[in-house]
């Protein structure tokens, strides 16, 4: 950004998170670990579809370990995405595309560090249209 540049700070702190989780996105669909836990705080919580998936940084890093070696397919595609910043923080809601799964949603927290936003929260879900809700609720009972 030069000194002549009139973009409010919002739009430039609005395009590194989007930056930041099309980064995250990237590097889990291509397996690269490193790039990928690069992109969360190191206080992060990830929350996955699964109830018993609610991680700290840590364990989410041992988890990504195991599956980016085994070649898991990781591979989200975001196709609509609203991000808020108010100062060092900013919270998104996300719609992704996947092979298998079909639509998902991300959504969470970036704090900036320094002046990189990281990751602190990213919950994955699977949204069920409310005319099917009752079913799922029942099949989940079931087990």
């Amino acid at each position: 950004m030069t000194a002549t540049d009139t973009r409010p700070i919002g739009n430039r702190d609005e395009a590194e998170v989007n930056y930041m989780l099309d980064r995250m996105h990237k590097s889990a669909a291509s397996g690269r670990l490193d790039l990928y836990i690069g992109c969360f705080h190191d206080g992060a919580l990830f929350v996955g579809t699964d109830p018993s998936e609610h991680w700290d940084i840590d364990a989410f890093t041992d988890f990504c370990r195991t599956a980016f070696a085994k070649g898991s397919n990781w591979t989200y595609e975001p196709f609509d995405r609203t991000v808020h910043v108010v100062g060092d923080v900013a919270w998104f809601i996300e719609r992704l595309r996947h092979a298998q799964y079909g639509e998902l949603r991300g959504s969470g927290v970036l704090t900036k560090v320094g002046s990189v936003w990281r990751i602190a929260q990213y919950v994955l879900s699977l949204p069920i249209p409310n005319n099917i809700f009752d079913h799922v609720v029942r099949q989940i009972e079931v087990g």
